[in-house]
């Protein structure tokens, strides 16, 4: 395998990972309109629920973010 093409694998496949941790939590938030009474005190609780999809979606985008790095450094080592 030659080196442009090893750099276009990991490329392709940290992207192919941040696409599915993208579709992971666009598919955990709910979407709607909700009238309510204000939360007392002021204090929002519990805005963003930790379910197991939504540590999936992260897990999986961090990830691709370590490939992405990954390629882009080899990248600039392989080029000097």
């Amino acid at each position: 395998m030659t080196y442009r093409a090893r750099i276009a694998a990991l490329v392709l496949l940290a992207i192919a990972l941040l696409v599915t941790a993208a579709a992971l939590w666009a598919d955990n938030t709910g979407f709607g309109w909700f009238a309510y009474a204000p939360v007392p005190d002021g204090v929002a609780a519990d805005l963003i629920v930790m379910n197991g999809r939504l540590q999936l979606a992260l897990a999986v985008g961090a990830l691709g973010f370590l490939l992405l790095g990954f390629a882009a450094g080899y990248g600039v080592r392989r080029a000097r």
